[in-house]
């Protein structure tokens, strides 16, 4: 008897949970973004961040970034850190760096914090990260 009403209560059980769970498949819409993207192609295209990112910096940091393009540190590691879309992180916290950043240094050969590249990358990515250049559009918060 016992055995009988508890198959009956795990029936039941079962009846009612499935029974209450939707598993239907449901559209799914990407939370509006701050600043100013592009595009829906520069949202949902492939790589559409990295590149509106890349096109921002180019284009509202261009004097810093035409000044990095001449020494190949600086390119190397900027270039890393937009194709990582690696900008969102605080520079004044030196204990808490992320992962691409370190690896986009090591990448490029800035293996010090006294390495002459440094005098050209750190100016395209302090422009990069200003909220009113290229900040909302690299992800930077």
């Amino acid at each position: 008897m016992k055995l009988a009403a508890l198959c009956t209560i795990s029936l039941f059980c079962w009846t009612v949970v499935h029974g209450c769970v939707d598993t239907s498949p449901i559209d799914y819409h990407p939370p509006p973004m701050d600043g100013g993207i592009l595009s829906d192609a520069a949202i949902f295209g492939e790589g559409g961040l990295i590149a509106a990112c890349r096109g921002c910096v180019i284009a509202s940091c261009s004097d810093q970034y035409t000044e990095c393009l001449e020494h190949e540190k600086c390119v190397k590691a900027v270039n890393c850190l937009m194709d990582s879309y690696c900008l969102n992180y605080d520079v004044s916290n030196l204990a808490n760096l992320p992962a691409c950043l370190v690896q986009c240094s090591l990448e490029s050969g800035i293996l010090s914090a006294d390495d002459p590249a440094i005098e050209y990358t750190a100016p395209v990515l302090t422009c990069a990260q200003l909220p009113e250049t290229c900040g909302p559009v690299c992800n930077v918060r």
